[in-house]
């Protein structure tokens, strides 16, 4: 399996506006390489699109804890300010994923 591929499969899907199987190759991705900060960033960012808020901070909240692991500033905050715009637009609070981490 390349997670590569399947990465560039989920990219195309969600330029054409297919973003179930956008989704799913993204969590394809993401079970070959699980500390990919960038699918994890793009995978939230689809499910904020199809409104599941709590797979869309669960994702978001990963990408920029991975992005702060590999020393990558900008890609964080980027995550960290959809976090809280997530929070905000679901109706959810930092506490509510204590247990998920």
């Amino acid at each position: 399996d390349d997670a590569e591929a399947h990465f560039n499969l989920a990219a195309a899907y969600e330029e054409k506006g297919r973003l179930p199987e956008s989704i799913s190759e993204f969590k394809e991705t993401l079970r070959i390489n699980p500390k990919s900060a960038e699918a994890n960033f793009n995978l939230g960012v689809l499910y904020e699109k199809v409104n599941d808020g709590r797979n869309a901070i669960l994702h978001i909240l990963e990408a920029g804890n991975l992005f702060g692991r590999k020393g990558d500033p900008n890609n964080k905050d980027r995550a960290r300010k959809r976090l809280r715009d997530y929070y905000q637009k679901f109706g959810f609070k930092p506490e509510d994923f204590t247990e998920d981490r």
